[in-house]
């Protein structure tokens, strides 16, 4: 008797009683075992199923042997990517490296810009104090027309340096904006940026020297100029001053000694009223910063104990500050710490004091 098998070699193949039909894919090799005689016999649906296994088969076949070749692409593929992964991995540790370096370079360079903004902020502050300074003297004083005309001078050249000052930062803060969005070139711009900023330094340096300067100037005036009012301001506020006892720059030397040398000279107070033993020390200032209240009331017992020293007839000790453009807030600081506030009023001085005001004496 002949029959069909169907199996995984998807082929039909007639053994002496068999009529075999090979297969391939996940079925067992042998699906059906089927009469020849019955297949001959068979209805036309029959055979058409027949053939239609037959090319699917081959249709699978065909897709196996497509799959190992990409299968075979696909692992050539993966091997050249992971020479390139390798590759990769080597590169971005170089840039990590870079990019550490550069982070620092930049952080360094923000803390240089940061003091040169406070630096510019404080040099504005001054200048817009010394314009003020120079309309005044222009309007009150005709003696010191050619002084004023060199402060005038300095000022306009402190204002240029300002300037410059102005747009080398503008120039910096561009260069930082394209290292952040260039990272390619942060090093050559890194290397620009130090240049500038030394030369920034270098500004600043000059611009507080000459800003020293002109204060020196101004402070000779002030002395000159608010010393003759003093009597008469004191007198309302109890004081019977002369001027036979009155002395400027008066010297204040370590372990209160009374040599004339300034080797041991710690400092000076720029006007000693003496009212019989009762004293007032005056710090006078063009303009007074945050700084010089503290410091001017930390060296009055100095003084005390320098007077102690010079006048055995001393009594107490009261502390003056005086400026010729002092802002509201320096003057409560001065009140605060129980000194007399004495202020530059048209062509005069005024003391204004809150209620019940004491100032602090030292005996």
């Amino acid at each position: 008797m002949t029959t069909l098998l169907i199996n995984k070699n998807n082929s039909t193949k007639k053994n002496k009683n068999t009529t075999v039909i090979k297969k391939s894919g996940r079925v067992s090799d042998s699906i059906s075992v089927v009469p020849a005689a019955a297949l001959e016999e068979a209805p036309i649906w029959f055979r058409r199923f027949e053939t239609n296994i037959n090319i699917r088969l081959d249709y699978i076949e065909t897709e196996v042997k497509e799959l190992k070749e990409d299968v075979g692409t696909l692992k050539e593929d993966v091997t050249i990517l992971k020479e390139d992964v390798g590759t990769l991995k080597e590169d971005v540790k170089i840039l990590k490296e870079d990019v550490g370096t550069l982070k620092e370079d930049v952080t360094i360079l923000k803390e240089d810009v940061g003091t040169l903004k406070e630096d510019v902020k404080i040099l504005k502050e001054d200048v817009g104090t010394l314009k003020e300074d120079v309309k005044i003297l222009k309007e009150d004083v005709d003696t010191l027309k050619e002084d004023v005309k060199i402060l005038k001078e300095d000022v306009d050249t402190l204002k240029e340096d300002v300037k410059i000052l102005k747009e080398d930062v503008d120039t910096l803060k561009e260069d930082v904006k394209i290292l952040k969005e260039d990272v390619g070139i942060l090093k050559e711009d890194v290397e620009t940026l130090k240049n500038d900023v030394g030369t920034l330094k270098e500004n600043v340096e000059n611009l507080n020297i000459r800003v020293g300067s002109i204060e020196n100037t101004m402070g000779v005036f002030s002395v000159s100029f608010i010393h003759p009012h003093l009597y008469k301001l004191f007198k309302k506020h109890g004081y019977n001053l002369k001027k036979s006892k009155t002395q400027a720059r008066y010297k204040v030397r370590k372990n209160n000694k009374t040599s004339t040398s300034d080797d041991d000279l710690l400092g000076d107070v720029d006007i000693l009223l003496n009212d019989n033993g009762n004293y007032i020390a005056v710090e006078v200032k063009t303009r007074i910063h945050r700084n010089h209240v503290g410091k001017f009331k930390h060296f009055l017992s100095r003084v005390r104990d320098q007077l102690k020293t010079d006048d055995s007839q001393f009594k107490s000790l009261v502390g003056a500050m005086a400026s010729m453009t002092g802002s509201e807030r320096h003057i409560r600081r001065i009140v605060a710490e129980k000194m007399y506030p004495i202020i530059y009023d048209g062509l005069g001085v005024k003391i204004e004091l809150p209620e019940k005001f004491k100032p602090e004496e030292y005996k």
